[in-house]
């Protein structure tokens, strides 16, 4: 019996450039040219949220004009913040973002640690943010094709 040579796959859903060519498969949100795809495969973290199905369904209904926008059109909050680090690379543009629009336009209900007005961290994000008609959703770092569940949870 021949011995089974171990094989390495690389995740990321986070913005960290694979390591191409180093293992034998990387899966990571970038998209690389096709000439890399015996090595790399795009798999964007929000694909794999266990909310992904119901807020697509959700979306494509507003889109498609098939949904009745009713759950939309009572939602009671204005827009709702969601973020737990206020140390990640630049986090003052969306802190300050947010200050401004709830100092200039309407409160902004803070949800997370960052900036919490609140009474607390919420249980659920997707429960809190559809309780919203708006969401403020900034990426931790900005790269080509690198998204988060970020964006996914703002169409809920």
């Amino acid at each position: 019996i021949g011995r089974r040579t171990p094989k390495l796959v690389f995740y990321t859903g986070e913005n960290f450039r694979p390591p191409i060519r180093e293992v034998p498969l990387s899966l990571s949100f970038d998209h690389l040219p096709p000439s890399l795809s015996e090595w790399h495969m795009r798999l964007p973290i929000w694909v794999l949220d266990r909310e992904v199905q119901t807020v697509l369904r959700m979306h494509g209904e507003r889109l498609e004009g098939t949904s009745s926008g009713a759950a939309t059109r009572t939602r009671r909050g204005f827009c709702a913040f969601v973020a737990s680090n206020a140390n990640v690379h630049d986090a003052s543009i969306r802190t300050n973002f947010v200050q401004q629009l709830a100092s200039s336009f309407c409160p902004v209900s803070c949800g997370g640690a960052v900036l919490n007005n609140t009474d607390g961290l919420v249980p659920d994000k997707v429960a809190f943010l559809r309780g919203f008609r708006f969401n403020v959703a900034f990426e931790n770092a900005s790269r080509s094709g690198y998204c988060t569940e970020k964006l996914l949870h703002a169409f809920a």
